[in-house]
């Protein structure tokens, strides 16, 4: 099969690139990236514990509690860790720990070069839980081992 170029127009993404490392570009073709989960669901809340649930840019946690806000709570309490980022980018502002397992990150590229390595290197699996088609392209910044597409809206055409 012949590889084409393609241009990717990257002005559509002008409102949401300064929130991501620059990006890099990587042909991805005849790679298998649905695979089985290598860890057992049963009910036991430890086994939660190697996972971290991570909500990119989407919209801010204080904003309106939505389904986002909702969902990442509930995995919260029930063991995983969670990492809502942020729409709204405050550099200067810590994380916040809203619970045990629940923080919201402020700063998503320092998140995503100096967190994401971590929880890596803790041998965690990390599953993006991603609302907002427009960020496709900076999913792998994540470095994912699942990603969940939860469709929300459906906007007509």
């Amino acid at each position: 099969m012949k590889r084409q170029n393609t241009f990717l127009n990257l002005s559509q993404y002008d409102d949401i690139k300064h929130m991501f490392m620059p990006l890099e570009f990587r042909y991805i073709m005849n790679k298998n990236i649905v695979s089985k989960p290598k860890f057992d669901y049963n009910n036991d809340k430890s086994s939660f514990s190697n996972i971290a649930v991570i909500y990119p840019p989407t919209l801010d946690w204080d904003w309106m509690k939505q389904r986002p806000q909702q969902l990442m709570e509930q995995f919260a309490k029930n063991g995983f860790d969670v990492y809502y980022c942020n729409k709204s980018q405050l550099t200067d502002h810590d994380p916040i720990k809203v619970s045990d397992n629940l923080t919201v990150i402020n700063d998503n590229k320092k998140f995503i070069k100096e967190t994401v390595p971590y929880i890596k290197a803790q041998r965690k699996k990390i599953l993006l839980w991603v609302s907002w088609s427009k960020l496709h392209i900076f999913l792998y910044q994540y470095n994912p081992d699942f990603i969940v597409y939860d469709y929300i809206d459906d906007f007509p055409s």
